[in-house]
């Protein structure tokens, strides 16, 4: 704000104060004739002269003194003058570990597994071949309830009967039981911005970016992306990483060069 001619808007003596926290924040008063300090009253969103470039006005108040005086208060909010993080540096950021549940396919669980190479990978307790589960398939298709309930089917002039393995994943069936959880780890980032984020991508291979510990152990695929305008026009930016215990490079690439976020170093945790 500026005093153009003889025009008696000034800044108040005590003015500006400022509060330094995770967001910077800035008050400052200017009293004159209450036409001019509304007529000159900032942009919301805008930088103010004097203020610095990455402080961005949140709000002001304007309210009558004395005869035709006014006081006008400003909010801003942002990267104070010294503060040497530039345009694109956040002004704050949140860092989240959370535990969801992930549905999977009964016939995934370990205990069912059956090994490509038993020399390298363990079999499952109740472990089905894949002729095992094409018998499975035989079974649940059976429309004799009877022999379902033996876990019998029948294939012509003979039924046949579902090995012990095979009844132990039929007896689930049974019961309703055609999936189970299993639990993955999400780091969720929240940054604060003075201006719009660039390049803000998900779908690709990429350990969180975050300065904090998160569980070790995990193949990370960034899974979400979102960029929103606050009423005080700074932007927060969401971002998150699901955890896996692999994840097929045949359908998720790797980080593209100059993907979102990659400004801090990364911190793992044993689970």
């Amino acid at each position: 704000m500026r005093t153009v001619g003889n025009l008696t808007v000034h800044e108040a003596p005590d003015s500006p104060k400022w509060t330094f926290a995770e967001v910077d924040k800035c008050e400052r008063t200017f009293t004159g004739p209450y036409a001019d300090l509304f007529s000159k009253r900032p942009t919301r969103g805008a930088p103010m002269e004097g203020s610095g470039a990455d402080m961005l006005v949140q709000d002001s108040t304007l309210k009558r003194s004395k005869g035709s005086q006014g006081v006008l208060t400003v909010n801003l909010v942002g990267g104070n003058p010294s503060w040497k993080g530039g345009p694109d540096a956040p002004l704050k950021v949140t860092v989240e570990i959370d535990w969801v549940a992930v549905s999977k396919d009964l016939r995934s669980h370990p205990m069912y597994h059956y090994p490509e190479d038993a020399d390298t990978e363990p079999e499952g307790v109740y472990s089905n071949d894949p002729a095992a589960w094409m018998r499975i398939e035989k079974w649940k298709n059976e429309t004799n309830l009877e022999l379902r309930k033996q876990f019998k089917f029948g294939t012509g002039a003979i039924d046949e009967i579902l090995a012990p393995n095979e009844q132990h994943y039929a007896k689930k069936i049974l019961r309703g039981v055609e999936s189970y959880n299993v639990y993955a780890p999400i780091v969720r980032k929240t940054t604060l911005l003075s201006k719009k984020p660039s390049g803000s991508k998900a779908g690709f291979v990429q350990d969180p970016a975050v300065d904090a510990e998160y569980p070790d152990g995990y193949k990370w695929l960034k899974t979400a992306c979102r960029s929103t305008q606050q009423q005080d026009k700074t932007w927060q930016l969401a971002e998150e990483w699901t955890g896996a215990d692999e994840v097929d490079a045949d359908l998720y690439p790797a980080a593209p060069t100059g993907a979102l976020s990659a400004a801090k170093p990364k911190r793992r945790k044993k689970p």
